[in-house]
């Protein structure tokens, strides 16, 4: 998730848990089939790695269905106003979006990968690209995603 400290930081902690939460049971809902793994890896991060190349459908319907379930944990207000008012870098309070959904997807439909060093650099490198763009956004390291 993007910009979830600063919904922690505007929210409080509880209502933190249950966003993370609430988008646990998402996933969970989205990757039952079989052929996926589904992992929390700490914080607002998550993983998922499915035995096929079909992805884009199950990250678009994760995109779609976080943005209809965050509606639940912003005030009117903020919903409005598309951002929270929260420190920044610089220590100033200033305009924050609000917490969206950055997936980063890493295939073998085109590259192989000799460990899993190798693939948590390239999720970590797409990752970046990601978080660069507002909104909830799906990256890739295909043409195609």
């Amino acid at each position: 998730m993007d910009h979830f400290k600063s919904y922690n930081d505007s929210y409080g902690f509880k209502m933190g848990d249950q966003l993370i939460q609430a988008t646990a049971n998402l996933l969970r809902k989205l990757f039952v089939f079989p052929e996926a793994f589904l992992g929390h890896i700490g914080g607002d991060d998550f993983i998922a790695i499915l035995d096929h190349h079909d992805f884009r459908y199950v990250c678009e319907e994760v995109i779609t269905d976080f943005e209809k379930i965050k509606r639940m944990f912003y005030n009117q207000d903020d919903l409005d106003n598309q951002y929270v008012l929260g420190e920044g870098r610089t220590g100033l309070n200033r305009p924050i979006p609000l917490v969206s959904v950055s997936i980063a997807v890493v295939t073998n439909h085109r590259q192989q990968y000799e460990n899993i060093d190798q693939i948590v650099s390239e999720a970590t490198r797409i990752k970046k690209v990601c978080k660069s763009v507002n909104g909830s956004v799906i990256c890739g390291n295909e043409e195609a995603v």
